[in-house]
């Protein structure tokens, strides 16, 4: 079986999942994340087309960050996510609105280092560890 036959399979039995009312409490998925393992080859299904908006935008920002191609940055894991805060489920003292906002883990591997990070479904992300957020090369 091809490879993008595998990620379409994937992704409809993800779904099946995910919209399972086994899932879900009072019409939200709760507790449930959806790893994306990109291990195989790359395909048309796992261009950087394939990733969702956010993962492009933070993939953007850090090739513009560190004087990079985006292609040299590895996208890892990208799991969704329902974080309980507009902080993305990260401590960021008065500044947090409280209330459920859906988004992703993202683990990306630039020059062997992992960077993990917290989005939104839209635009917004933030550096969750380990170690120090990447800085401007200069």
């Amino acid at each position: 079986m091809n490879q993008q036959k595998i990620c379409k399979l994937f992704l409809i039995f993800s779904t099946m999942y995910l919209t399972s009312p086994l899932h879900r409490v009072d019409g939200v998925t709760r507790g449930v994340s959806l790893s994306v393992a990109l291990a195989f080859e790359p395909t048309e299904a796992t261009s950087p087309a394939f990733f969702p908006r956010p993962v492009q935008i933070l993939r953007g920002y850090l090739a513009d960050l560190l004087a990079i191609k985006q292609s040299d940055i590895e996208v890892m894991q990208v799991e969704e996510m329902l974080w309980p805060d507009t902080c993305l489920g990260l401590p960021s003292p008065g500044r947090c609105a409280p209330g459920e906002t859906p988004g992703y883990r993202v683990t990306l591997q630039i020059s062997g280092t992992v960077y993990r990070y917290h989005t939104n479904k839209y635009e917004a992300f933030m550096f969750a560890g380990p170690g120090n957020a990447p800085r401007r090369n200069k």
